[in-house]
């Protein structure tokens, strides 16, 4: 009995004794663990050069890019091991109105109808936004060292997020926003907690006001004056254009205010811009003061008691005013053509020569006579 019980107990030892030396063995074999190590991270350098000014398209849309600039950002850590850890970066607004279509907060000052955004140019990348926590940027590191550094390169854009008003200007601030940007391991995404402890690795950055659009200092000094938008205009056909009227028999203009012959023409207006508003004034050569609706005769006419008046579209008369370079009420004799509502379109303008009897006394003869017209957009 005893000796059954021995070799019983024996080969339970056997088996307790290979098992373990499995066990051993497999422990054995396990690689020393890596990580990113905790408080270690810090913030390093942040670099940016003035912004970048686009072109303006001669048609203003929203969505469309007024200046831009990259702004390099960097981050130091600490890890041990050759195995991969992961970094993250995030960027996400306190207290900020965000435009969704555009991703952009609204920009203070007179540039109205603007908007600021921010995206990392990283993996998987991202606008700066209002969710804390938001992964812009996501590597595997697997160097050991210590104050080893990473980079985060962002885009920075001043977008039109409403076209109908934007007319540039300056922009003094971003309205009672923050911007926070936050680099770290895992454990602070998953923690949600950029302190200090419980394995965690943070650098952390928040910026203010201008201080968004220039993180790196200068404020102002790197912020453009924003460029005013270009105003939609026409091609003008011809500059130099010839009306020959009909003879008319003196008969038909017997009295003061009779009109006889006409003659058609256009001045022709092209390749207009989209929202184009050409506003056109006549002169009277011969008469710069003339404020009438009657276009005096050249020096060189032999006629004499008639002039010329020019008819509109809607039956009224050409009033004859100065050369006016702008576009205001005050005006005389200025009037919009029409406005364009798509790119490249055309707006011709015809318009109808006549004679007309004044109070001279009426002669035979050649009729000439010369105006001015002046294209201008408001």
């Amino acid at each position: 009995m005893k000796m059954d019980i021995f070799w019983h107990i024996t080969g339970k030892l056997r088996k307790i004794g290979t098992a373990l030396g499995v066990i051993l063995a497999g422990l054995s074999s396990l690689p020393a663990m890596a990580a990113i190590t905790a408080g270690s991270c810090a913030v390093g350098t942040i670099n940016g050069g003035a912004y970048e000014m686009n072109t303006l398209p001669t048609t203003l849309t929203d969505g469309t890019v007024i200046a831009s600039r990259v702004l390099i950002t960097t981050f130091k850590y600490s890890k041990t091991g050759s195995s991969a850890d992961t970094l993250l970066t995030g960027a996400w607004y306190v207290s900020a109105t965000i435009n969704n279509t555009h991703h952009t907060i609204a920009v203070i000052g007179s540039a109205q109808g603007l908007g600021y955004r921010m995206s990392n140019l990283g993996y998987p990348g991202g606008y700066a936004n209002g969710e804390t926590f938001n992964r812009l940027n996501v590597r595997n590191v697997t160097a050991a060292g210590t104050n080893q550094t990473t980079t985060d390169y962002w885009l920075q854009e001043l977008v039109v997020t409403n076209a109908s008003i934007y007319k540039g200007g300056t922009i003094t601030g971003l309205g009672g926003s923050t911007l926070t940007i936050v680099f770290g391991n895992q454990k602070v995404w998953d923690d949600r907690n950029t302190t200090t402890g419980s394995l965690r690795c943070a650098g952390l950055q928040a910026f203010w006001g201008l201080d968004i659009l220039s993180p790196e200092g200068g404020g102002s000094a790197v912020i453009p004056e924003l460029p005013v938008p270009k105003t939609p205009t026409c091609d003008l056909g011809g500059t130099n254009i010839a009306v020959t009227l009909p003879d008319v028999d003196s008969s038909s203009l017997q009295n003061h205010g009779d009109i006889s012959g006409s003659k058609s023409f256009s001045i022709p207006l092209g390749n207009c811009g989209k929202n184009a508003k050409p506003y056109i004034t006549f002169t009277d050569s011969n008469d710069r003061a003339n404020r009438s609706t009657t276009l005096g005769l050249a020096a060189a006419s032999t006629a004499a008691g008639v002039g010329i008046v020019i008819e509109k579209s809607d039956g009224g008369l050409v009033q004859f005013g100065a050369q006016n370079t702008g576009v205001s009420s005050s005006n005389v004799g200025q009037y919009l053509i029409g406005t364009s509502t798509v790119d490249g379109s055309a707006l011709p303008l015809t318009l109808t020569a006549k004679y007309i009897r004044t109070n001279a006394t009426l002669k035979a003869g050649e009729v000439k006579a010369d105006a001015i017209f002046t294209i201008a957009y408001p």
